[in-house]
Parts: structure tokens; C-alpha cells; sequence
């Protein structure tokens, strides 16, 4: 039997599910508790890794244009108006999002 790889599209589409979800959960945890949980947290920094296409630790417009609801917001979760988001950005990006 052959395992076929997954399309670019199809990576994508995971991508903005997991996003999606993600958004959800950390949504509900940051209503819950102070701090998002271990797997919170672990499906944000997931997101933001597939995200971050040249792998420089932070999202360029370019690759914040992938994920609709964070691009729309880009400017404004770019606090330290550097032209990238953080981690730290992404992630209020998610919260904004619910």
C-alpha cells in the first residue's frame, strides 16, 4: 500500500481547522483560567510553527496572509510595529478572534 502525501492545499486546510479550534479552546480556557492549558498552548504554538514558513520565529504579512482573521487584524496585533507578529501577537490575535 502507498502513502500519499499531503497536497499544499491540504496542509493549508488542516492549518485553518487547527487555527479555528485552537482559537476556540484558547477562547474557553482564557474565560476559565488565568493561563491557557498545556494542550492550549501546544495547538497555538503548532499553528503559529506551520504558519511561520521561513521558520524566523515570527509572521511576516505574507505569511499572516494565509490566516484570514489574523491578517485582517495585522496591524493592530503588531504592537511593537516591528511588520511581524510574535507569538505573544499571534496569540492575541486568536483570542480577538472569538
Amino acid at each position: 500500500m502507498t502513502t500519499r502525501s499531503p497536497t499544499l492545499v491540504q496542509m493549508m486546510n488542516r492549518t485553518a481547522a487547527i487555527i479555528a479550534l485552537s482559537a476556540s479552546a484558547w477562547g474557553v480556557s482564557a474565560q476559565t483560567t488565568a493561563e491557557p492549558s498545556a494542550k492550549d498552548k501546544t495547538a497555538l504554538e503548532a499553528a503559529f510553527t506551520r504558519a511561520d514558513t521561513n521558520g524566523d520565529s515570527k509572521l511576516s504579512k505574507e505569511e499572516a496572509a494565509r490566516l484570514p482573521a489574523i491578517s485582517a487584524k495585522f496591524a493592530q496585533l503588531d504592537k511593537d510595529k516591528d511588520g511581524s507578529l510574535s507569538l505573544a501577537e499571534f496569540a492575541v490575535g486568536f483570542n480577538a478572534a472569538q
